[in-house]
């Protein structure tokens, strides 16, 4: 079968930006977590005065912090890929549905090989045919 090219950028928008502004905040917590909790608790608990803290605390902490900016894209990338495996299918067969219940003639519903919700595509063709409606 040959492989169907995605002609849009979100399958469903509003699942798609739900869960990436989770990621954003997931990645800001951490952010927060490693590395300004440990600025804070350190200026609160030493004597050493600040700004020989703070140069020591960027020299010891530059690399993590530019290594978390830069695999932020590829966080973005792999979480916008995942989504679509889930979200594109979930819409076919939303809208699939859709048509079944206008009594319009559905085809059989084939996923890529990558996409989830292959059950749920193989239960909807067995009802679908089982209704005699399947068009393919």
């Amino acid at each position: 079968m040959p492989r169907v090219k995605r002609t849009n950028f979100t399958a469903d928008r509003q699942i798609q930006s739900h869960t990436s502004r989770r990621l954003v905040i997931y990645w800001s917590i951490t952010w927060l977590a490693v590395f300004v909790l440990p600025i804070l608790v350190q200026t609160m608990t030493t004597s050493i005065p600040f700004s020989q803290l703070a140069v020591s605390l960027i020299n010891d902490m530059w690399f993590p912090m530019v290594m978390s900016f830069l695999i932020l894209p590829i966080l973005a990338w792999d979480h916008y890929r995942f989504m679509h495996r889930i979200t594109g299918p979930v819409k076919r067969i939303g809208q699939s549905l859709q048509a079944l219940a206008d009594k319009q003639p559905v085809a059989n519903i084939k996923l890529r090989k990558e996409d989830y919700c292959q059950q749920l595509a193989a239960d909807f063709n067995r009802v679908n045919s089982s209704l005699g409606q399947n068009d393919t």
